[in-house]
């Protein structure tokens, strides 16, 4: 039953590059998005799939983008999951020309990275879901303009077979990580001068369903 591979989940810290998904198992995920369900209909954010040859931009998200600040421990923790995951699904936000979207953006891609995960499960995959993205925030990033302008432009040089207008792109919202799951390390290690917590983390104390 797939409950079993749900007690089973972790969020990966780390990816073991021996083991690299079949392809025809990430084409079936990639798959599925097409008939995920969105509020109103509206495609406002849009699914890019990242994989073994993308380590350039791979790193360049978790240097610029993925990245998260802990105010008491003056700690920039860096996303490198995202960056030795062979698989990547990634979430950007889409300007639909509708101001008070946000919410609805945020309910979409989850509902979409829900389904993907779930497959991924089901399927046999290790999955880290990953929305730490404090570097697309100017309170955080000084510089996040400019790395968002950057980050556009990454992704139109890398994807251009499709139907989307790529100057829309608003910001990177989640990624989805897919491969074979390493047991999680305590602490932190360094990847280049990138801190990156190993450690497992903690899942609910409780279920949050009521009956």
């Amino acid at each position: 039953m797939i409950l079993n591979a749900w007690k089973r989940r972790y969020t990966v810290r780390e990816f073991d590059w021996k083991h690299i998904p079949d392809r025809e198992k990430i084409d079936y995920i990639g798959s599925i998005v097409k008939y995920v369900p969105l509020i109103e209909g509206k495609i406002d954010h849009i699914w890019f799939e990242l994989g073994p040859d993308d380590a350039d931009i791979k790193e360049w998200l978790v240097q610029n983008i993925f990245v998260r600040f802990s105010n008491n421990r003056g700690i920039k923790e860096h996303m490198l999951p995202i960056l030795n995951a062979p698989f990547v699904f990634l979430a950007y936000s889409y300007d639909t020309g509708d101001p008070f979207r946000k919410n609805r953006i945020t309910a979409n891609t989850c509902f979409h990275a829900g389904a993907l995960l779930s497959e991924g499960l089901r399927l046999g995959l290790d999955v880290s879901q990953i929305g730490c993205n404090q570097g697309i925030s100017l309170k955080w990033n000084e510089n996040a303009e400019t790395d968002l302008n950057t980050c556009r432009q990454l992704f139109k040089d890398r994807f251009k077979d499709h139907d989307f207008n790529l100057d829309k792109l608003i910001t990177p919202e989640l990624a989805m990580c897919f491969g074979k799951g390493l047991p999680p390390k305590p602490g932190y290690q360094r990847y280049k001068d990138m801190l990156w917590n190993t450690s497992k983390k903690h899942g609910k104390k409780q279920s949050n369903m009521v009956r």
